[in-house]
Parts: structure tokens; C-alpha cells; sequence
């Protein structure tokens, strides 16, 4: 099972999505590969950096999730969450860094509602487990023990 990880990021009672020139993909946040030797709060925080440019400091661990749905099946994502700073804009955009497929592709970030996130691909999973957000209760897949 390919280990994943995945970060939310919020300003207040708002979530941060991602979208790029491709529709297809939707809107996402924050995911990717836990390299050899890397712990999945270092990936994390490498991830969160390359995929928006953002230095998150204080990551708060959500929980584990094995994914059995595509077009994630087999994969095992470990979800974290962080709050940046109110000075943060509300959309931005960021030119992706480090290696995979999406390396120099510009990502376009903005601001959804934690209520009612604008979010595909069951990327949501554990959204509902951030502390003291107002967020919709939502069904998870297999949850890891």
C-alpha cells in the first residue's frame, strides 16, 4: 500500500483548494508521496511547502485513512492539519516544486467554506476531524486501526 500525505489548511472557517489548468483533477489539496526514510509529518511538511509555496510550522495530526476508492485504492494517506497566519491572501497562485508529474505546474489556490468544502475525489475524509471547525460529518472509508 503506497503511503501518502495529505495536509489541509485553513484560515478561520475556511478551507484552502487547489485547482490547476486541467479541470479534470478538480479541486484538491495538499498530497503526495512519503519518500523512503521520511517521516509523514516531514512529508507533510514538504509536500504542503511544494505544493503551495507555504512553511507550515505547526502540523496537527488528524488520523489514517485506507483509501479504497479510485482513483486512490491502495492507498494509505495519513492527514494532517494546519492554520496559517490571518496575513495569508485568499487566493494565490504557486508554481509546484520538487520532482513527480506535477513539477512546475501552477497551482491556483482559494478559499472554500469548511461547511461545505468544494473539494473532489473524497479528499475530505477526515476534514470533519479538525478541531473546533465547523465542518459536515462525513462518512469515512476503511479507517486505518
Amino acid at each position: 500500500m503506497e503511503q501518502k500525505a495529505v495536509v489541509y489548511i485553513t484560515k478561520g472557517d475556511h478551507l484552502y483548494v487547489f485547482r490547476h489548468t486541467d479541470p479534470e483533477p478538480g479541486f484538491q489539496v495538499p498530497k503526495g508521496s512519503i519518500q523512503p526514510g521520511e517521516t509523514p509529518l516531514q512529508a507533510a511538511i514538504r509536500e504542503a511547502y511544494e505544493e503551495s509555496g507555504l512553511r507550515l510550522e505547526h502540523l496537527h495530526f488528524l488520523g489514517e485513512v485506507k483509501m479504497t476508492e479510485a482513483p486512490w485504492q491502495d492507498e494509505h494517506w495519513h492527514v494532517f492539519w494546519a492554520e496559517v497566519p490571518k496575513d495569508t491572501p485568499e487566493t494565490f497562485e504557486h508554481q509546484v516544486t520538487g520532482g513527480g508529474k506535477d513539477h512546475q505546474m501552477t497551482f491556483f489556490y482559494s478559499l472554500t467554506p469548511l461547511a461545505a468544502p468544494m473539494l473532489d475525489w473524497n479528499m475530505g475524509v477526515l476534514l470533519h476531524l479538525i478541531p473546533g471547525k465547523t465542518t459536515p460529518a462525513c462518512v469515512a472509508p476503511e479507517e486505518a486501526p
